[in-house]
């Protein structure tokens, strides 16, 4: 089944996650199925270390992050931790290749990072600096942030009168 898609853009045979596809052989069809499970959360790590590809759903969307957690991260303790914002028509990942000092001061300061990507259209990425509720076409940003903090603060030991943000560009203006 690795070229299946070769034969045809999947149908959505129902509406809990079953894909269908036709394959033709000479004189006959055979049909096969694929179940495709997305997930929806993925476990926040709670040992040290520099993590990529990250997401958890909010709102009904799959939102995106990137998690540093210093050598000297103290489990029970009273750990800072530091949102950083990029900019419009960045991402998390091209804002941690750009700026790789961000890390070592974080590791010297014992600083948790957490870097969220926002969310994509024509235009590119951008973050909904406007009241989310106010238009069905945006995601509500804040519900983000806050449920990061909370998903990070429900795995990891966080003082709650350390917890700061920071962004360039668009992402000052969503903080």
């Amino acid at each position: 089944l690795t070229n299946w898609n070769l034969f045809g853009p999947p149908v959505a045979a129902s509406p809990i996650g079953w894909l269908t596809n036709i394959v033709t052989g000479l004189s006959n069809f055979t049909f096969f199925r694929l179940r495709a499970d997305l997930l929806t959360n993925c476990p926040v790590p709670s040992v040290p270390g520099n993590y990529s590809d990250l997401f958890f759903t909010v709102d009904g969307l799959r939102r995106s992050y990137r998690l540093f957690i210093p050598t000297n991260y103290v489990p029970g303790g009273t750990n800072a931790l530091a949102l950083i914002i990029h900019g419009h028509g960045q991402s998390a990942d091209l804002f941690a290749a750009a700026h790789p000092a961000l890390f070592t001061i974080a590791q010297a300061s014992n600083l948790i990072l957490a870097l969220p990507t926002a969310t994509a259209n024509e235009r590119g990425t951008d973050w909904n600096n406007t009241d989310g509720k106010a238009s069905r076409d945006l995601p509500n940003d804040v519900n983000f942030l806050t449920g990061l903090i909370d998903r990070i603060g429900g795995t990891l030991s966080l003082d709650a009168h350390r917890i700061y943000a920071g962004g360039f560009s668009a992402g000052s203006i969503m903080c």
